[in-house]
C-alpha cells in the first residue's frame, strides 16, 4: 500500500487503518469492495455488510467538559472486556485478546479510558483507541455506552476526550462501523467532526453464520465501535 496515498485519502484507500492493512491478512473468503466500484449483481450468492469509514483531520480540538454525575477512570482489562460484552449482542473481546493489543506498536495506554457513575460506581462508557506513530494516524478501536445511559452525551464526551488526548500525537484519526446499524453510530462521529465518508462492502462467501460474524467483527462492531 502506498503510504502517501493512504495519508491523503485514508477512507478511500483502505477499509482498515494503515497499520492493520499492512499487518493483517484478510481471509480469502472475505473481500472488501468500495461503493464506488461495487456492483450487487456480482455478489448475489454472498453475504454483504456495509461499513462506513470516516476521518477526522484533528482541527478545532478542545478539552471537553465531563458530564455531571460521572468521573473518568482507567478500566482494567477485565472491566473493558465485561463492559464491551454488556453493550453488544453479537460482539465481544476477551481479556486475553485485549492484552495482546499491548504487543502492537500502535498501543498507547493513555488512549484507554472510561466513565463511571458517581452514585453506583458502575462503568457506563468506555473507549479504546490506538496511535500509529509511523504515519501519525489514530484510530478508534472500541467505543461503547451502556444502553440505559445512551442519549446522555457520554459517547460524545468520550470521543471528544480521546481526540483531545491524541492531539499532538497524530495528524488524523479514522473510524469505521456498520452503515445500517439501528443505533446510527455514524451520527456520533460526524457530530464530533469526522467526515470524508466512504462506504465499503464487506463480502463474505461460503461460510457459516458464526464464521461470518467473527470475521466481520474485524471491520467494526454493530454500535459505536470500529475494527479490530
Amino acid at each position: 500500500m502506498d503510504k502517501t496515498q493512504y495519508i491523503e485519502n485514508p477512507c478511500t484507500t483502505s477499509p482498515l487503518s494503515y497499520w492493520k492493512s499492512v499487518n493483517f491478512r484478510i481471509s480469502d473468503n472475505i473481500k472488501a469492495v468500495s461503493e464506488v466500484i461495487y456492483r450487487p449483481e456480482d455478489y448475489e450468492n454472498c453475504e454483504v455488510i456495509k461499513y462506513f469509514r470516516l476521518c477526522h483531520r484533528m482541527e478545532n480540538i478542545n478539552k471537553p467538559e465531563i458530564p455531571e454525575g460521572f468521573y473518568i477512570t482507567k478500566p482494567t482489562l477485565i472491566e473493558f472486556s465485561s463492559h464491551i460484552g454488556q453493550c453488544y449482542e453479537k460482539e465481544s473481546v476477551t481479556e486475553k485478546e485485549l492484552r495482546k493489543y499491548k504487543e502492537r506498536p500502535t498501543y498507547d495506554d493513555s488512549l484507554r479510558i472510561g466513565l463511571k457513575d458517581k452514585k453506583s460506581g458502575e462503568l457506563v462508557a468506555s473507549v479504546i483507541a490506538e496511535a500509529d506513530r509511523e504515519i501519525k494516524e489514530g484510530y478508534i478501536e472500541w467505543i461503547q455506552v451502556n444502553r440505559q445511559y445512551r442519549k446522555w452525551g457520554l459517547g460524545k464526551y468520550l470521543l471528544e476526550e480521546i481526540l483531545y488526548l491524541m492531539k499532538g500525537k497524530v495528524d488524523f484519526v479514522t473510524v469505521s462501523g456498520k452503515a445500517d446499524d439501528a443505533d446510527n453510530p455514524e451520527k456520533l462521529y460526524t457530530s464530533c467532526g469526522f467526515s470524508e465518508k466512504v462506504i465499503w462492502n464487506i463480502i463474505m462467501k461460503n461460510e457459516n453464520p458464526v464464521q461470518r460474524r467473527i470475521k466481520a467483527g474485524k471491520y467494526g462492531n454493530s454500535n459505536l465501535q470500529t475494527g479490530i
